[in-house]
């Protein structure tokens, strides 16, 4: 592997000298001023055959204390790993033991490496050596290894902070959401005092973000700015943050908690995922790496991923897919994606052709009738809300209207014999419900289940006896069994959360998500419903449901394989390539912008 490089070696020496400088104590950086020491920058390539995995969304870099090491997220063929290199040598090394790894952090001597992988917290020494595993964490949204030797992490997406000790044990709650208003708190930060939390407060409104502080030992929060995401502290004495690709900063006092002057951006052109976190790193003594570009998560495909969690990417053109169904066969699937308006269209394997099956009005949630010759959705194309309707697969007939009503409809299932469908309705009072609409005699729709809870995703078993759903009645999405139609029993099958409950062809087993993991649970049903314990599959930064609402994922006939949506890599030109800025906090102090 090569390293273009912008400046001249030995950059080694450089480094160290850096080092040097800044080994007398992180919190208080005896840092150089420029005309003593320049700023340096240059990249770091990958190898043809290794790229970043960008797509995990979450950040892919960490940069150890003293500046000299890189830790990032890299894929070579289909296995996704942590590999590790000196900034300053021309070579990576895999770190064994981490396979599906995702977000390293350092701990503060630089000895351990901290990451997510099959719904853990874990670490592994730097060098190599036994993983430990901390903490469960189905869907991480950060961590940070405090000068306590605690990790606080974001277990899932939309939970609060916990804290566990970096030897192991239980992990307890730090900060709780306000799930009015809140859908999660992300990328904690313990500042150098040891006793304050910075983290960011992801809001249902996107445009109220909140980047926050709040006292260990008290509780006593404090907002600092609205509106932005990925909030860090420089040890320059600086807040920094993410807006639109451009890294900002803004002075910021440690003992008054309190920010002066006015914001300015240091670092344009930095990757940004739509879930707030940059792609960037930076050592105590002011060593910077970033992966440049801009990231379009809207460019996604499908892909098989087999029960070992092999990926198989299929031969599409980018669209803003969703809601993947297959066909009864396999041999098709139905598909949403925006073209003005959201559309169904249905892709052949076979022939690779993408072809439009609705037109008029907003259509989505499509699902195919038991014999392949209709396709069922949601659609508002009469006005008003969404209610369902279904067309021909070939069309060659008219859109039929199936359902009317004044709330909001969206399809989940249609039964094995072609004589139910079911689907959630939105009610102002009672939330998502459960409805069921016959296909044979009067069709008149009736709920399943309408409680003050909120339930979705009802899915058939192969033989229509039994229907599984999620619903949030234990304060947490769970996955529940029912008999058809009576829904007069239930099974509570996921363990600690779970939703997007389908059902394998098999009549042995059926999957559900658990925030990023992917879980097979295996059954056996005579006159009760007997599930064994939920088993782990793979997981990976696929596409979620909109909301826990529907399965946005769909399993093979066979049951081998599951069609996953992914979003799209970048051009290899920018998941190959990272850059680093030696001396960068001379430039922060300054306020100067980097130009590299």
């Amino acid at each position: 592997m090569k390293t273009s490089l912008l400046i001249v070696r030995p950059l080694k020496f450089m480094v160290a000298g850096i080092i040097i400088a800044g080994i007398t104590g992180c919190n208080n950086l005896p840092i150089k001023s420029p005309s003593e020491q320049a700023s340096s920058a240059f990249n770091i390539t990958l190898p043809s055959t290794e790229y970043l995995v960008l797509s995990d969304l979450n950040p892919v870099l960490a940069l150890s204390p003293d500046g000299v090491q890189l830790v990032y997220v890299g894929r070579e063929g289909n296995g996704q790993q942590l590999y590790v290199r000196q900034i300053d040598e021309d070579q990576s090394s895999p770190i064994a033991g981490t396979n599906g790894a995702r977000y390293p952090f350092f701990s503060p001597d630089g000895a351990w490496v901290g990451f997510f992988a099959q719904g853990k917290l874990r670490k592994v020494p730097i060098g190599g050596g036994d993983v430990m595993v901390l903490a469960d964490a189905p869907g991480p949204r950060g961590a940070h290894w405090g000068p306590d030797d605690t990790i606080i992490f974001a277990p899932t997406t939309d939970a609060g902070l916990s804290r566990v000790s970096a030897a192991g044990g239980d992990s307890h709650e730090v900060t709780r959401v306000d799930k009015d208003k809140e859908l999660g708190h992300r990328w904690p930060q313990v500042l150098p005092d040891g006793n304050t939390l910075l983290y960011t407060a992801w809001d249902r409104d996107e445009r109220k973000n909140r980047i926050v502080v709040r006292s260990l030992d008290t509780g006593k929060e404090k907002e600092l700015v609205r509106g932005v995401t990925f909030g860090r502290y420089g040890p320059t004495g600086h807040l920094l943050y993410a807006q639109d690709g451009t890294l900002m900063a803004v002075p910021f006092d440690m003992g008054s908690l309190a920010l002066s002057g006015e914001p300015v951006s240091v670092l344009d052109d930095v990757m940004q995922s739509s879930i707030g976190a940059m792609q960037y790193s930076y050592s105590n003594i002011g060593v910077l790496a970033y992966v440049p570009g801009v990231y379009n998560e809207m460019d996604r495909t499908l892909a098989w991923v087999d029960r070992k969690g092999l990926i198989k990417l299929l031969e599409m053109p980018r669209r803003t897919y969703d809601d993947p169904k297959l066909s009864p066969d396999g041999q098709k699937v139905a598909v949403q994606f925006k073209v003005a308006a959201g559309n169904v269209w249905t892709y052949d394997f076979n022939s690779k052709l993408l072809k439009q099956i609705t037109f008029d009005g907003l259509n989505n949630q499509p699902y195919w009738s038991p014999d392949g010759s209709r396709i069922a959705f949601a659609s508002d194309r009469a006005g008003g809300e969404e209610n369902i309707y279904v067309i021909s697969s070939d069309v060659t007939g008219p859109v039929e209207r199936l359902t009317t009503s004044e709330n909001s409809q969206s399809l989940t299932s249609w039964s094995s014999d072609g004589k139910w469908l079911v689907y959630y309705e939105f009610h102002p009072d009672t939330g998502r419900d459960i409805w069921v609409l016959p296909l044979e005699g009067e069709r008149k729709p009736y709920p399943l289940l309408k409680t003050v809870s909120q339930e979705a995703g009802a899915m058939f078993s192969p033989d229509g006896r039994w229907l599984a759903y999620s619903s949030d009645e234990t304060g947490e999405y769970e996955v529940y069994v029912s008999p058809f139609p009576e829904m007069n029993k239930k099974w509570k099958i996921s363990t600690n959360g779970g939703d997007e409950p389908v059902w394998a062809r098999n009549g042995r087993e059926f999957l559900y998500r658990h925030a990023d993991q992917m879980m097979i649970v295996e059954y056996t049903a005579d006159e009760a419903f007997n599930a064994g314990t939920p088993k782990w599959l793979f997981e990976g930064p696929y596409v979620g449901p909109r909301g826990k609402n529907f399965s946005n994922y769909d399993i093979s006939p066979d049951g081998e394989n599951i069609l996953m949506l992914m979003t799209l890599e970048q051009d290899m030109s920018l998941t190959t390539r990272v850059n680093v800025v030696l001396n960068w906090f001379e430039k922060l102090k300054s306020n100067q912008r980097i130009n590299n």
